[in-house]
């Protein structure tokens, strides 16, 4: 007979643990059920925007390490026309993105780095909302 190990007995325990306190929670009155919700979508919220602020830390640096690859790999002129030609595809973007947003009725200008102008250029890359009971 094969032995659990101690994570794996942890892990059961833990197990246990949360389908016990879903079925207090699952049985318990309509007027708890629902703060437990209101509290779950508000931390679920508050983990999204600290999960956001890291991935965009983590998006800086990484550029930052590209960019000066490039510089170091193909010299100084080079990198130049690299960086002009990105500011106009960026500039390209935002005009499709303001005249999108204006088609959809919005008059609302975004700032410089929103991290919105990706999931309105690329609808297919947006997250799902996650449903939280």
């Amino acid at each position: 007979m094969l032995r659990l190990t101690q994570v794996d007995e942890q892990r059961e325990r833990n197990r246990r643990r949360m389908a016990q306190q879903r079925s207090e929670r699952d049985s318990g009155p309509l007027e708890e059920r629902e703060a437990f919700s209101a509290r779950a979508r508000e931390n679920h919220a508050r983990y999204r925007e600290r999960h956001r602020y890291h991935l965009r830390i983590r998006e800086v640096q990484r550029r930052n390490c590209f960019l000066r690859h490039y510089f170091t790999k193909f010299g100084a002129e080079a990198f130049a026309q690299y960086v002009a030609a990105k500011r106009q595809r960026r500039t390209r973007d935002r005009e499709r993105i303001m005249s999108r947003m204006r088609a959809e009725g919005v008059n609302e200008v975004l700032p410089e780095d929103d991290p919105r102008e990706y999931e309105i250029l690329c609808p297919a890359n947006q997250r799902r909302k996650r449903h939280v009971n």
